[in-house]
């Protein structure tokens, strides 16, 4: 059972984002573990999968965004996860159902007005320019505008950042921080809240937010699993190991299916799941 959970994880990390919300109910209810240790084991896979994912991805990745989120995520997901380790298992559970169900729901509607395949910015009238994938280490990850949108013939290698001004940056670290505590707190990665703000803060299509997604969630969980294998005794290593195996094959075959779907479609995926996974485990606690 641990190497079909493993690869339900790896795929829809691949394809929504999501890896840990979905791996965290289904430990739980097929495996028996308690919630707080099914969170640190489910770190483990999706740390390890995730670092798949980015490579398999790395063309989608916007590193300096990712950099910056996962970096101060991984400062303030330890104390999230000690955090947890104090609130009572059924109170976690209700808060996340909220929160993942609001979340959910402004994704599918957005999935109705979102941009087709590439990476797409939003212009300064409100219109789209996509961009094709570069075949380097960075993407492009600027802001265009009708005045300094460059013709997607001629883009080979574009390393300038978005308009890192001192609100953009704010904004970035505070909402690291943040969602690093929460993801520590849930025992998830974060891909379930990193994506639908990568896609809406940054304005970027839902392909481009997973891949970049994938960085923080490697960079954030790292920081979730080895402060509840070190500090809490809070995972269970053989059942990691094999869920970590499978996530990883997961995470290629998702990668695969991924190129065949259309935005909209992944953003309908992503809901679902979310919601889904959210409503087992609270059925699990009940």
């Amino acid at each position: 059972m641990e190497y079909i959970i493993g690869l339900i994880l790896g795929g829809m990390l691949a394809l929504s984002g999501a890896g840990g919300v979905i791996a965290v109910p289904l430990i739980m209810i097929f495996l028996k573990l308690p919630v707080n240790e099914a969170m640190g084991t489910a770190l483990g896979a999706v740390m390890l999968s995730a670092a798949v994912g980015v490579f398999v991805q790395r063309k989608y990745v916007l590193f300096v965004p990712a950099l910056i989120l996962g970096l101060t995520g991984m400062l303030s997901a330890p104390f999230g996860r000690t955090l947890a380790t104090f609130i009572n298992e059924l109170v976690l559970l209700m808060g996340f159902l909220a929160i993942s169900t609001v979340i959910a729901v402004m994704m599918w509607k957005s999935s109705k007005k979102s941009p087709e395949r590439g990476i797409g910015f939003e212009t300064g009238t409100g219109t789209v320019v996509n961009v094709p994938v570069l075949g380097k280490v960075f993407n492009v990850d600027k802001r265009l505008s009708t005045d300094n949108a460059i013709s997607s013939d001629t883009i080979d290698f574009v390393s300038s950042a978005f308009n890192y001004d001192r609100a953009f940056v704010l904004t970035m670290l505070l909402s690291g921080l943040l969602i690093g505590a929460v993801s520590g707190l849930l025992g998830i990665g974060g891909g379930v809240f990193m994506v639908p703000f990568l896609s809406w803060f940054l304005r970027i299509n839902m392909i481009t937010a997973i891949a970049t997604s994938m960085l923080t969630v490697l960079l954030i969980s790292s920081s979730g699993f080895f402060t509840g294998l070190l500090v809490h005794n809070q995972v269970d290593l053989l059942m990691t190991a094999k869920l970590s195996v499978a996530a990883m094959i997961g995470t290629l075959i998702g990668h695969k299916l991924g190129s065949y779907c259309q935005d909209r479609q992944l953003q309908k995926i992503f809901s679902i799941s979310l919601i889904l996974m959210s409503f087992l485990a609270l059925a699990k606690e009940l």
